[in-house]
């Protein structure tokens, strides 16, 4: 895929980064993410479009290992245990500010709420500039809420929608192959089948 930015034509193979991109649960702890990597996948995350360009998506980035054990016995406690979490060597917490008022507007008169929908398209930036650094993600949506807020203090204006785990997979760690659809399922043309 040839994308021109600017005056100058970037080939990127976008395809490599989205057939490659998977839900990774084992991490090499002991490898730091450099900050640098997480400061370009925000980049691709600022440009995420959202709603009214309300960019109300947030994100709390804990790398500090002692912080990061502490946030782990935290959000992962009681019922809300996940053991593989253990190995992610940096947590990403994505918020949302709750009453943002293009969402407002837009779920009253379109009865969408934008706001998740703007929050996802925000994490899949998330995800696949994290694969085009040759970091791994998986999306978590099962961890203690309510013990997340109080850890970080946020207000309760602010919903929190995910974390993600970020991190260099493990060697020895192979996801599973995917089962997806075939195409033919996936769309139609010109009508509704």
């Amino acid at each position: 895929m040839n994308i021109i930015i600017g005056k100058k034509e970037e080939i990127l193979d976008f395809e490599k980064v989205i057939e490659k991109r998977r839900s990774i649960r084992k991490y090499n702890i002991e490898k730091k993410v450099e900050r640098e990597k997480i400061k370009k996948i925000f980049k691709a995350v600022r440009l995420s479009p959202s709603a009214e360009n309300a960019q109300g998506w947030e994100f709390i980035v804990i790398d500090d290992k002692e912080l990061r054990d502490k946030f782990h016995k935290k959000a992962f406690s009681g019922i809300y245990k996940l053991p593989w979490t253990k190995t992610v060597p940096v947590f990403i917490v994505m918020l949302s500010k709750k009453k943002f008022l293009p969402n407002i507007v837009g779920k009253k008169i379109s009865k969408i709420d934008y706001q998740p929908i703007d929050a996802g398209i925000a994490g899949e930036h998330l995800v696949l500039a994290a694969e085009n650094e040759g970091l791994s993600t998986c999306w978590i949506g099962w961890f203690n809420k309510k013990k997340v807020r109080k850890f970080f203090d946020i207000p309760k204006k602010y919903k929190i929608y995910s974390l993600f785990a970020l991190g260099y997979k493990d060697e020895d760690y192979e996801p599973n192959k995917p089962n997806r659809k075939s195409l033919n399922k996936l769309y139609s043309y010109n009508k509704f089948e």
